[in-house]
């Protein structure tokens, strides 16, 4: 039997480098339930923000629609977890190129600025850096130097790299990721009632939410540290031959987060009103792991022994950095004379029409995927022209438009 040749290159917009080998339950390089988990948070991401811009108030004092709520609200702890587990499964096999500051460093670092970049352009009010000189208001200053979840991720990953290039071993890697999670974490709440004002707000808004940030490194980053200590543990197990312990062991863990922190978190901040804010808290952090922990390893055990990645998720998963950026275009930016389809719509639909348009524009979302998708695949040097070409004469237009 010939030797199996390396995986090729591809692109983790969540966790940048080249994927292990090939094996069994892998298609190409990549683990598919990484893909499953990935791709569902991106399609329940735009879920979330269609039922937030479209949906009537009204229908968020129904009983039921807390469930929904909560379950929307671990789209951005699954989203940052699998970034930290895609981080260590991509870098795995160059990890030691990395520190030669050769093209798989080069690479790394360009992706994680594409994931920076476009986090800012989502919040520039002009495309024109005349009129944003002109009109900009400092409410609009102060929403695009706000923190996304991919300016959380693109920091969150600029953490792990620096981490990975100074650690000179596995354990010591893995030491400082731990490390670095309580340190992301456990002062959350005392670093949510310190007032930051000597600090410049774009670096204020990366400790704490100000503005509009929703996603501060406190305690954001936990997720992606966690995520990265699981992706630790399970190429251990992997490479023991025991991928059913570690999911077994997932399992439970998340089990026992999910069962203990969220009752506990419910009657402390409902029944008696001890916590105000629940987002800084150590409570509020467990409880969402534990579920995320489960979804991890719920996908595992769905894709586990194919070679086959599911439709539906595999390319809003592969290109979900464009997904991501093109959905948020379509609902958010102003195009239609000076309005954006939120402001024209507002918020006006039933649940059932709002689930109706997030369906729609899922729908749209994934062929857009496979054909970029399949577009990279065929033309990869041509696609990567193209991207440096956007990025370039888009910046030659905003500076003299």
């Amino acid at each position: 039997m010939p030797p199996q040749p390396p995986a090729p290159p591809i692109d983790l917009p969540f966790g940048p480098g080249t994927a292990p080998l090939s094996r069994q339950g892998e298609e190409r390089g990549r683990f598919l339930f990484v893909d499953a988990m990935r791709g569902l948070a991106m399609m329940v991401m735009i879920e979330v923000h269609t039922i937030n811009s479209l949906m009537q108030p009204g229908y968020r004092r129904v009983t039921w629609f807390g469930l929904l709520d909560f379950l929307n609200g671990l789209v951005a702890p699954a989203f940052l977890f699998v970034a930290g587990f895609a981080f260590l499964l991509a870098n795995e096999r160059c990890r030691d190129e990395l520190g030669t500051g050769g093209p798989p460093l080069m690479r790394t670092v360009g992706r994680i600025g594409l994931i920076w970049l476009t986090g800012y352009l989502l919040h520039i009010p002009y495309f024109s850096l005349h009129d944003w000189h002109q009109l900009a208001t400092p409410e609009q200053w102060r929403q695009f130097f706000s923190v996304d979840v991919l300016q959380c991720i693109a920091c969150g990953l600029s953490i792990l790299l620096g981490a990975r290039l100074l650690a000179n071993n596995e354990r010591t890697f893995s030491l400082t990721i731990g490390l670095l999670l309580c340190l992301a974490v456990l002062p959350a709440p005392w670093v949510y009632r310190t007032d930051l004002g000597w600090l410049p707000f774009g670096v204020a808004a990366y400790l704490r939410p100000l503005g509009s940030t929703l996603f501060p490194l406190l305690p954001w980053f936990g997720f992606m540290a966690a995520g990265v200590l699981a992706g630790r543990l399970f190429l251990d197990a992997r490479q023991r031959g025991d991928e059913n312990r570690w999911v077994a062991r997932m399992a439970l863990l998340g089990t026992g987060l999910s069962a203990v922190s969220l009752p506990l978190l419910f009657v402390l901040k409902d029944q008696l009103g001890w916590i105000v804010d629940e987002r800084p808290h150590l409570l509020f952090f467990t409880g969402r792991l534990g579920c995320v922990l489960l979804l991890l390893a719920l996908c595992h055990l769905v894709c586990h022994g194919k070679t086959r990645g599911i439709s539906l998720l595999r390319y809003s998963s592969r290109e979900s950095l464009m997904v991501y950026f093109v959905h948020l275009q379509i609902l958010y930016r102003p195009f239609w004379e000076g309005k954006s389809l939120v402001m024209r719509v507002g918020q006006q639909y039933s649940l059932v029409a709002s689930l109706g348009m997030a369906l729609l524009l899922v729908s749209l979302m994934l062929p857009l995927a496979w054909g970029w998708h399949r577009v990279k695949q065929r033309y990869r040097r041509a696609s990567r022209h193209l991207l440096h070409l956007v990025l370039v004469g888009g910046t030659v237009l905003f500076l003299v438009g």
